[in-house]
């Protein structure tokens, strides 16, 4: 009876089993599952912007590359290259494309590693319910383009076919052209596979790391390539990373516990010192800029999946904690991407917002500069066709942030006036948040009641005003 007993409360704890029948049928039709949720999360996005009258596509980036397409830009990103080329109406199902594909890719690459079936579930699992991915495939992302880019250059390279693995160049070159950074990262992952699978007749191996390093050289050098890609939004270490904080990226905050757990124990085991190096290349990249939050979210979650199955791999004394700790994780996780995606609904531009910048547009004469928060800028551009006062991802962004900080926060008109003189705005662009954030007893809000400012158009609490010249008069 005990050891009947025993048996019994050991194929409880089993849960990441073949013999548990729900995980074995999950396993099995994984791929159609995993599908099956980046469709249902893409539709239900697009419907949502849909019943309310958004756009499809939200987010800085998207609009930033969109901007670039219509000024006919064509700079070295490789996704401004194939969105100049496609007809516009597939341009809003270009993020869920390349997210199927960065999928169909990554699992195949998984098989062809050789990582364990219940660890590259989890990590596909994980991926998909993250911000970071669920904000990649519902905005245009450089870095989904880039995941496919560098998944299918190694997938190519690992194959037998010597024709098929000089073929991996093309990926590889392609992925080096969208950042510095990114171009260092997949050097490093070159790196590490050509040093783990050493091949002493094979030249290609140099071939590939001195082509990667010879675009990287020639991106910085003569086409001027940023360091990173962007900041489209205004940058805060936290919730970036840590989605749960009310960032439009990153990933959960109980992803981030099974993470640390899955750090603790891989600790000095040899298996995982490359992914530990990643780990501490990306880290100080993240501290510049959290737009590179999509390549460190991967690393995280990797370390997640592994600490997950670690963590139920093992017997535990109290079965019923055992349980009750893996629904609280769950639970946990899909409670932040169900949260995540109610507040990417809010995600810019709005109704209110296409509204009032295309009055702008039409109402006001070319050539104007318009003030509005920065992180509003792609948006102004895109809309009104009119220039906004800085990109966020200008080289001068931070010296032109704190000018926009200096006119919100001026405290008299004489400190006001020759800012925005300076930088030529004749119009300032008000929104519901901008309302919300901006003190209104003093400074920007405040000094809106004078006459030089004139409200020219409103909507839903988004505001249009005009800055008027000085008259001759008066400035005589």
């Amino acid at each position: 009876m005990t050891a009947e007993t025993t048996a019994k409360e050991t194929d409880s704890q089993d849960f990441l089993s073949p013999e548990n029948k729900i995980y074995s049928h999950l396993l099995k039709h994984q791929k159609k599952y995993f599908v099956s949720l980046i469709i249902l999360i893409f539709f239900f996005s697009a419907w949502s912007n849909f019943l309310v009258g958004k756009p499809v596509l939200g987010g800085g980036e998207s609009y930033h590359l969109l901007n670039l397409i219509e000024k006919g830009e064509y700079t070295y990103n490789p996704l401004v290259l194939l969105l100049a080329v496609i007809p516009q109406n597939l341009i809003l199902i270009i993020p869920l494309l390349l997210s199927l594909l960065s999928l169909g890719l990554l699992s195949k690459l998984c098989e062809k590693m050789e990582l364990p079936k219940n660890i590259s579930f989890f990590f596909i699992l994980f991926l998909i319910m993250s911000p970071t991915f669920i904000y990649s495939f519902i905005t245009l992302s450089s870095y989904s383009l880039f995941l496919s880019l560098t998944l299918l250059g190694f997938l190519l390279i690992m194959n037998k076919n010597k024709t098929l693995r000089l073929f991996s160049l093309i990926p590889f070159i392609s992925a080096s052209f969208f950042d510095t950074s990114s171009a260092i990262f997949l050097l490093s992952l070159q790196l590490i596979y050509f040093w783990e699978n050493k091949e002493k007749k094979e030249q290609l191996p140099v071939i590939v790391v001195a082509m990667t390093v010879g675009v990287m050289l020639l991106n910085k050098l003569f086409l001027k390539t940023p360091l990173f890609n962007g900041p489209y939004h205004l940058q805060r270490y936290f919730p970036d990373l840590i989605s749960d904080f009310g960032g439009l990226n990153g990933i959960g905050f109980f992803t981030v516990l099974v993470a640390i757990t899955g750090l603790f124990v891989t600790w000095k085991k040899k298996n995982f010192y490359y992914a530990y190096l990643l780990l501490l290349i990306v880290i100080p990249g993240y501290l510049f800029n959290t737009e590179i939050v999509f390549i460190l979210s991967l690393i995280l979650l990797f370390f997640a999946a592994v600490g997950f199955v670690k963590l139920f791999e093992n017997k535990w004394v109290l079965t019923s904690l055992k349980g009750f700790t893996l629904i609280i994780l769950l639970l946990g996780m899909i409670f932040s991407m169900l949260t995540f995606l109610d507040r990417v609904n809010e995600l810019s531009p709005s109704p209110s917002d296409q509204k009032v910048l295309s009055w702008i547009r039409e109402n006001t004469p070319e050539n104007t500069v318009v003030l509005s928060a920065p992180e509003n800028s792609y948006y102004v551009k895109y809309f009104s066709k009119r220039d906004p006062l800085f990109y966020l991802n200008d080289p001068d962004a931070e010296e032109k942030t704190e000018t926009v900080q200096l006119i919100f926060s001026a405290p008299y008109i004489q400190d006001l006036f020759p800012l925005l003189e300076k930088n030529k705005v004749s119009f300032v662009y008000i929104t519901p948040q901008m309302r919300e954030e901006l003190p209104k007893e003093q400074g920007f809000l405040f000094l809106l009641k004078n006459e030089r400012f004139k409200l020219i158009y409103s909507h839903e609490g988004s505001e249009v005003w005009e800055f008027k010249k000085e008259s001759a008069e008066n400035a005589g």
